[in-house]
């Protein structure tokens, strides 16, 4: 029987017979994945009927206007699992380059991904997928991947672009002047919805990862990153899928025109992903003390919007500058306080399981000691309307600024 080395590494033998079922082959030496080009395909005709999914996944949600942290619960649920020694295996983004998720390392270095898992900065040996429903820019990818090689050696075998996964590729949506189109409503000046709008329209201008002769490194080898999925979720692999903006911003959901270009909410991660609904464990939604949206006029939230002055005189504390400004237009944002009724909204479209409160430290103490609503009281309402725990509170932007409310069960999520 035939027997073949590992093709990245060369260091494994691996027997034919005994892979035999196995479509796909995760090198026990180097971790990365290559396709068992003995694999026998009546097997698994024979054992698809009996198959079972016993891996899963979790999905971190932004269950506001975007800007919720996400980015850092996602760096938090990974480290935690590793530590735990029983880490993800693989970490999915999808949604957009629109989406800019900034976080910090437990050596206090500081990071922004925009296409990449953060998951990926924290554990060397989780795998990374980019789902067809992605929406890649190249320049903001490959400066991640040049990230990532500097902490972690090669990212090649590592990463899986899905090969129908949208390409945005800035000179373009500059030299069309796409960027000025959407600022009578508020932007990220990144292109997405613009990409969106031209993959729908189906009209020949939409370019994918397999069309860039640059990315072909990285694009899945296997047809699409849903059969990866599949097998590693049937091989009992777990991962970590990570939202892009917030629940209340999608486009069938949010205060159009005032929106993002696509649905945000888990069911349609999962899609864009090509993760089925049965594939998940934990749903975590993320939720500011503050809402924000973008500069301009980027719409109205169910709260009453304030000014930054407004909001450092309740909390009694300045708030540095660039806590408050957009990165790509360098203005400032809109904040707003806290609405119940958009809460009620997201916790219906995301079925948490979970709830993270984020920038406690900017609780307008001061405005709410009045009404007699304490941060105590404000947590206790959260998790009596979901239906489930607020068990971590974050009150700043360094890695130790948070608050388990779970005590040691909250280590095993």
């Amino acid at each position: 029987m035939y027997s073949w080395r590992c093709p990245y590494c060369l260091e494994r033998i691996y027997s034919a017979w005994a892979n035999r079922d196995k479509q796909f082959v995760v090198c026990e030496n180097c971790r990365r994945v290559f396709e068992n080009q003995y694999y026998d395909y009546n097997y698994e005709i024979k054992k698809r009927k009996e198959q079972k999914m016993v891996g899963y996944v979790d999905v971190v949600v932004g269950g506001q206007y975007g800007d919720e942290g996400k980015g850092q619960i996602c760096a938090w649920l990974a480290h935690n699992r590793r530590s735990a020694k029983n880490p993800y295996h693989f970490a999915i983004r999808v949604g957009g380059s629109n989406a800019e998720h900034r976080f910090v390392l437990p050596d206090g270095s500081k990071h922004t991904a925009r296409v990449l898992p953060v998951a990926a900065w924290i554990d060397p040996e989780i795998l990374i997928v980019l789902g067809p429903g992605h929406m890649i820019r190249l320049d903001s990818f490959f400066a991640e991947v040049a990230d990532l090689e500097e902490l972690h050696g090669p990212q090649t075998g590592r990463i899986f672009i899905d090969p129908l996964a949208g390409v945005i590729d800035p000179e373009t949506h500059v030299k069309a002047g796409n960027h000025k189109k959407t600022t009578w409503r508020g932007s990220t000046f990144q292109g997405n919805g613009q990409a969106v709008a031209h993959k729908v329209l189906r009209d020949g201008t939409f370019k994918t990862a397999k069309d860039y002769e640059e990315l072909q490194q990285y694009v899945c080898k296997f047809n699409n990153t849903w059969q990866l999925l599949k097998f590693w979720l049937s091989d009992g692999y777990c991962g970590l899928l990570e939202g892009s903006q917030g629940a209340l911003l999608s486009l069938n959901h949010g205060y159009y025109p005032f929106c993002t270009a696509k649905d945000v909410t888990p069911p349609a991660l999962l899609a864009e992903a090509g993760l089925p609904i049965q594939a998940v464990r934990n749903v975590y939604a993320v939720y500011r003390t503050i809402p924000m949206r973008v500069p301009g006029n980027s719409g109205p939230t169910g709260g009453k919007e304030l000014t930054w002055k407004q909001l450092e005189e309740y909390i009694g504390k300045s708030i540095p500058e660039s806590a408050k400004c957009q990165t790509d237009s360098g203005k400032q944002e809109r904040i707003f306080l806290w609405s119940w009724k958009d809460f009620s909204k997201s916790i219906h479209l995301c079925g948490p399981t979970h709830l993270v409160l984020t920038f406690a430290d900017w609780w307008p103490t001061k405005l709410m000691a009045s009404r007699g609503h304490t941060l105590e009281k404000h947590i206790s309402r959260m998790s009596a309307i979901a239906g489930a725990p607020v068990f971590m509170v974050r009150h700043g932007p360094e890695w130790d600024d948070f608050k388990l409310l779970g005590g040691e069960q909250t280590c095993n999520l």
